[in-house]
């Protein structure tokens, strides 16, 4: 008796189930009980190309069998043969209408999505006469009001970009080719089953194949892929490994890994590597709360949020969301070291039905994701909203072409805006059995496209501005003469390299500002690429003075362009430390003398009354009479004096710093040259200073409720 295993695949929900193989009998052996249980343990194994095979030969012998015939619908839609399923909905609901009801609805959308929209409007008025007999009444009232305006979009057909859309042929293979990732404009990560024709294996000898990533680059004008992504820790032999995103500065990488679970479904987690000296790390698996144990969590896509932490978006099915797959999000928490408990994204992006593939372009603030809870042209279709976390605007319909009769999946944009990729089972792709099989990697062009630049220059008055002010009343108690300046009326300036500059997008209704992303300065230059039709805002730090906040739209902008926004000036907060004059200590003692709390009182305590939002580094430093463990010693417990001394007078502790440097930073030689003791020196080096090392940051994270 022959004995084979044919390898399928299985894209339920796009959670890249790679089905087992399953080993197959000779059919003509078996009478027809055998064939419908070999049938249907192909179809538990998620070998749905077996089961069709054997189950569509028992339904010669057994047209009467309802479940089988509604069975094979199912399975025919899963392997994305619209034309089968339709025909054996139609059986199944002839035969028994009212135990599969919903057979007459999933015939309905099988037409649609075939094109033929009259056909299918008709299909589902049919179906209304029913929908109060079908299970889930709810769910399919929902569906069918958006199937039937989806009918009349696509009969109108006015819903049009000016995308040009090309298959990529060189790297599409005839199984699933999925989850393109834009990185630069001759750059691509993807995800993929490498295989071009149906393979045989023996399960007792041969390694089933997993989905694994890979990359490809553009050598003139073809795409060539050029081997796996992931420095060999992120492909597994041991899972399915797809679903990804990287992170905005692109040195993170969120992805899935998939694997049956113990009921043979598919289970799904997320996990994130980092890459440290161009070399990407090995990944860890993210924590409970996201990756829950009877649910799963995939498809990840990854925004910022104003403390340039990540913010992830992911898909689930875990409970407490609107219904099916629905998009979450959780944000990478500093203060905590973790990522906070998942939210739902809510009921502005998310319906009963399921919402998949999220892309989120940060320069537009954008959240691309496909759906078939929304009414469309048929299948999962893709739509864009603009926000975060639970805020976001109404879903925009992309329409044709990027949207068509079948599944559009995977939409991204590239950084530059102007192009990026999409996945769609449309026929003009590569295929194994009929023209819908697979899944294949789109790219775009948008040619409407504005491309707009935003540059400017930031300036840092570098000559001690920061203190002028308190100069003339504290200089009796402040060294400033190892710092240069011209004079206290003069501004000496200089560009400010690593500097931060943020972008805000301003809703012209609302007033609502919502963050994009911080740049910071490359020789003093800042660079945003601008979406066209937008009010924005640039916001500047002039340290612990007034925000300098600067507005610009781009809504007249209709031709490529690049704005120069005028040069920014602000004061900088200098990075030297400053010596305080007359804070002494008694010999051998940390503790402070009253004419030292006077100098504290006049400078320090003063200038943080000042200036709230600024963080101190209180300094000790000794000479090097004695040991140096004890110097470092006396030399922290001398600086925390200072700290606790202010601490007492109402200073939040968050501002301060305490730091003990002993003998290691003199600023005078201790000894002189031929080796004698310079007790002038070490009066020098046993000071106390400080200096400004940052700013507390006032502001909350975005704000993710409604």
């Amino acid at each position: 008796m022959k004995h084979i295993c044919f390898l399928t695949t299985l894209f339920i929900y796009v959670l890249f189930n790679l089905s087992q193989a399953y080993c197959q009998e000779n059919i003509d052996d078996m009478n027809t009980r055998q064939i419908k249980r070999y049938g249907i343990q192909a179809m538990k194994a998620g070998d749905i190309y077996t089961a069709v095979d054997y189950l569509s030969v028992y339904v010669e012998e057994k047209p009467e069998d309802a479940k089988i015939l509604f069975t094979l619908g199912e399975l025919y839609f899963r392997e994305k043969n619209y034309e089968k399923a339709e025909i054996y909905y139609r059986k199944a609901f002839r035969e028994k209408r009212f135990k599969y009801t919903s057979a007459q609805f999933k015939k309905a959308v099988c037409i649609k999505m075939q094109g033929k929209y009259k056909k299918a409007l008709r299909e589902f008025e049919v179906f209304k006469r029913y929908q109060n007999d079908v299970d889930n009444t709810r769910y399919y009232s929902h569906r069918l009001e958006t199937e039937i305006e989806g009918c009349k979009m696509a009969i109108e057909d006015s819903i049009q970009s000016n995308y040009v859309i090309n298959n990529m042929h060189e790297i599409n293979h005839s199984h699933i080719d999925f989850n393109p990732i834009p990185r630069g404009e001759n750059r691509l990560v993807y995800a993929s089953l490498p295989l071009d024709e149906f393979t045989y294996f023996d399960p007792m000898r041969d390694t089933i194949p997993k989905r694994r990533f890979f990359q490809a680059v553009k050598q003139g004008q073809t795409w060539k892929t050029t081997g796996e992504f992931g420095d060999d820790v992120i492909n597994s032999s041991e899972y399915n490994t797809g679903n990804g995103a990287f992170s905005p500065d692109g040195n993170s990488f969120y992805f899935t890994r998939c694997n049956k679970g113990t009921d043979n479904n598919m289970i799904c987690h997320l996990y994130k590597t980092e890459k440290k000296n161009n070399i990407w790390q090995e990944p860890q698996r993210l924590n409970d709360e996201i990756n829950t144990p009877f649910a799963t969590s995939t498809m990840p896509a990854v925004g910022v949020s104003r403390r340039n932490t990540d913010i992830l978006y992911f898909v689930s099915d875990r409970e407490g969301g609107q219904g099916g797959m629905d998009i979450w999000y959780t944000y990478w928490d500093p203060r905590r070291d973790a990522y906070t408990s998942p939210r739902n994204c809510g009921r502005r992006i998310n319906t009963i039905a399921d919402e998949i593939t999220p892309y989120y372009h940060v320069d537009s603030r954008t959240l691309f994701f496909s759906s078939n809870g929304y009414p469309n042209y048929g299948g999962y279709d893709v739509f864009r909203s603009r926000g975060n976390g639970r805020n976001f605007s109404d879903p925009e319909y992309l329409g044709k072409p990027v949207n068509s009769e079948v599944d559009d999946l995977y939409f991204s944009k590239a950084v530059e805006g102007y192009f990026g990729y999409f996945v769609s089972n449309r026929p003009a792709g590569k295929s194994i059995r009929h023209s819908t099989c697979c899944d294949d990697i789109y790219r775009y062009i948008d040619s409407d496209y504005i491309r707009i630049w935003l540059t400017g220059k930031i300036y840092g008055i570098t000559d001690l501005s920061f203190y002028n002010s308190i100069r003339e009343e504290y200089e009796q108690n402040l060294t400033l003469d190892h710092v240069k300046y011209d004079s206290k009326d003069s501004a000496s300036m200089e560009l400010l390299d690593k500097y931060p500059v943020s972008l805000f997008m301003k809703d012209p209704d609302t007033g609502e500002e919502s963050f994009i992303k911080t740049d910071s300065t490359i020789n003093g230059r800042y660079w945003f690429n601008l979406e066209q039709g937008i009010n924005y805002i640039l916001k500047v730090n002039d340290f612990n003075r007034e925000e300098k906040v600067f507005s610009l739209s781009t809504k007249d902008i209709t031709n490529n362009d690049t704005i120069h926004m005028d040069a920014i000036i602000i004061n900088t907060i200098p990075t030297e430390p400053l010596i305080l004059k007359h804070v002494y200590y008694e010999y051998n003692d940390f503790k402070l003398s009253e004419k030292a709390k006077q100098t504290i009182d006049n400078t320090i305590y003063k200038l943080l009354e000042e200036h709230p939002k600024i963080i101190i580094e209180i300094s000790s430093h000794t000479d090097n009479v004695g040991s140096d463990d004890y110097n470092l010693y006396l030399s922290q417990k001398r600086a925390e004096a200072v700290v606790n001394y202010l601490v007492e007078k109402g200073i939040p502790k968050r501002q301060l710093r305490a730091k003990g440097y002993g003998e290691s930073k003199p600023i005078a030689s201790n000894t002189n040259p031929d080796g004698s003791d310079n007790p002038e020196g070490r009066a020098k080096n046993r000071r106390t200073e400080f200096r400004i090392v940052g700013e507390i940051e006032e502001y909350t994270d975005i704000i993710y409720e409604e």
